[in-house]
C-alpha cells in the first residue's frame, strides 16, 4: 500500500474502511501482531498527509441500489458494496482490486454504474493490486 500512495504524488486514495479490517486481519496471521502498530502508523501518517481517505459506503441509497444490481457479477457480497461505493463516488476513477472477476467485468459493472448514477457517473478503471 506504501508503495502504490507514494509512487504517485498527485492521487488521492480511499480505502473501504472493510478492506482495512482485512488487511489487518491477513496481516496479523502472516506476519503476527508487531506489524499491527506498523501499519496503523503508516495509514495515520498517509490519512494526516492528506493522501489517503477512509472510505464507507455513508447513506446514500444509491450505493445500496448500485449494489443490489451488480452482486450477480461481483464474487463475494462485501464486493459489491466496495464497487458500488466506488461508482456511486463522484471523485473515484480507479478501483484497486485483486478480484478477476471485478476486473474481467468492469465494462458491465460501469454501465449498470451508469444506470443508477445517470449524468453524475464517470467511469471507474479496474486495475489489478
Amino acid at each position: 500500500m506504501d508503495q502504490i500512495v507514494n509512487g504517485r504524488r498527485n492521487e488521492m486514495f480511499k480505502i473501504p474502511i472493510p478492506v482495512v479490517g482485512e488487511a489487518f486481519m491477513v496481516m496479523t496471521e502472516k506476519r503476527g501482531y508487531g506489524q499491527r502498530r506498523d501499519a496503523f502508523e503508516l495509514l495515520d501518517a498517509l490519512i494526516k498527509k492528506d493522501r489517503l481517505k477512509l472510505w464507507g459506503f455513508g447513506y446514500d441509497s444509491k450505493v445500496f441500489e448500485c449494489a443490489k444490481q451488480i452482486t450477480d457479477v461481483c464474487s463475494e457480497p462485501m464486493d459489491a458494496l466496495i464497487t458500488a461505493t466506488a461508482l456511486v463516488d463522484t471523485e473515484c476513477r480507479k478501483l484497486y482490486t485483486m478480484d478477476a472477476t471485478l476486473i474481467a467485468n468492469e465494462d458491465t459493472i460501469n454501465d449498470i454504474g451508469s444506470g443508477v448514477m445517470l449524468s453524475d457517473f464517470q467511469k471507474v478503471e479496474f486495475t489489478p493490486f
